[in-house]
């Protein structure tokens, strides 16, 4: 009884949306399998029947997950920021340089991809080549490569920017603050200077000798 009602359950989510388990409960009583929601969430875990995002953007059962595309961990990023100086490819070969003695790292870091276009590689001292089976597949994974050398460069000058930029900061403007207060200190201190007298003043004062004949 058990496998038969499972195998309807596979059938009924193969050949309906079902998208509750309510719902995949109505269609196998329909079917004539009387049972509860209790047991239909032991089977959906039995058979690993999982929610994917349908065509219409609902989620609803399904029995085949979508494969998952390769992508770079973190640990991969890691290898590749810190051994790879260039990679290109000629038909269906990519070689990658790397530093003197990690081309065995960038290969096994590859392997761990899992690309089901990749036939295999192979690593010496600092040279790596990767097999793939058509030049396509290598021109794809050869740009997905370049990519995420270029990004984490692009990261890396931005951090060292960053700590290049923090220190000068932390070192002027203390200086720069000190400077300003020194000065609002001088200037409070002193005392007021007297005001420049006009120069219509001045020659006012001055004997006519110096100025001149009055004009009349």
């Amino acid at each position: 009884m058990k496998s038969k009602r499972q195998e309807k359950i596979l059938e009924l989510i193969h050949d309906h949306s079902v998208q509750t388990q309510e719902q995949l409960l109505a269609e196998l009583n329909d079917a004539g399998f009387r049972t509860t929601q209790a047991t239909i969430s032991r089977d959906i875990k039995q058979l690993r029947i999982i929610k994917e995002l349908g065509p219409d953007g609902v989620y609803r059962y399904s029995t085949t997950p979508k494969p998952v595309e390769h992508t770079f961990s973190a640990k991969l990023n890691l290898i590749f920021r810190q051994c790879i100086t260039s990679v290109d490819y000629a038909q269906n070969m990519i070689v990658i340089k790397t530093m003197p003695g990690l081309a065995n790292g960038a290969a096994a870091a590859i392997d761990k991809l899992n690309i089901p276009e990749m036939l295999g590689t192979l690593a010496g001292d600092d040279t790596c080549f990767v097999v793939l089976k058509d030049t396509q597949s290598a021109a794809s994974l050869c740009a997905e490569i370049r990519e995420q050398i270029v990004h984490d460069a692009a990261a890396r000058t931005e951090q060292e920017g960053k700590r290049c930029f923090l220190p000068c900061t932390s070192k002027i403007l203390p200086s720069l603050n000190r400077q300003r207060s020194l000065l609002t200190a001088a200037s409070m201190s002193s005392p007021a200077r007297p005001a420049r007298a006009s120069r219509s003043s001045l020659t006012r004062s001055l004997p006519f000798w110096v100025n001149g004949p009055p004009v009349r």
